[in-house]
């Protein structure tokens, strides 16, 4: 809940709004943890949903740290 607070709330609110590409970045490093712990336990779907994701909040990241960075 917090990783989504992060990555809409900056540039909603314009306060501080390059923490939005940082935001996507932590939650992608959680998730990768995440998916690994879930493909251990044996969770192989969770652990695909996982991975979408980190792919999801990767493109953010990207997006915003790169391609339509604010100003």
């Amino acid at each position: 809940m917090l990783g989504a607070l992060g990555l809409v709330l900056p540039g909603l609110l314009r306060i501080r709004p390059g923490l939005t590409s940082l935001a996507a970045a932590g939650l992608v490093i959680i998730m990768i943890g995440a998916t690994v712990i879930m493909w251990a336990g044996g969770m192989v779907a969770v652990a695909l949903m996982n991975v979408v994701v980190a792919s999801l909040a990767a493109f953010v990241a990207y997006g915003r740290w790169r391609l339509a960075p604010y100003h």
